[in-house]
């Protein structure tokens, strides 16, 4: 996240899966990681492939004080 960022709330939905995506990359996935704006999950390419719903995590990361962002 930016500096301004910091200062304006919690990010969008949208920007929320950014920061999931780049954290799940950083981490060491190297597949294609694929977001359905629709049902706000995100889920690595591929036939069973695993899948993780980002309501809670979302719900949890807004509600968290900044700095524990």
């Amino acid at each position: 996240m930016g500096l301004l960022d910091r200062f304006s709330g919690p990010p969008s939905k949208d920007k929320f899966a950014k920061l999931a995506m780049d954290r799940i990359r950083r981490v060491g996935e190297n597949r294609k990681l694929l977001y359905d704006r629709e049902q706000f999950l995100l889920r690595v390419d591929g036939e069973d492939s695993p899948v993780f719903f980002m309501g809670n995590a979302y719900a949890e990361y807004c509600a968290a004080p900044r700095e524990s962002r």
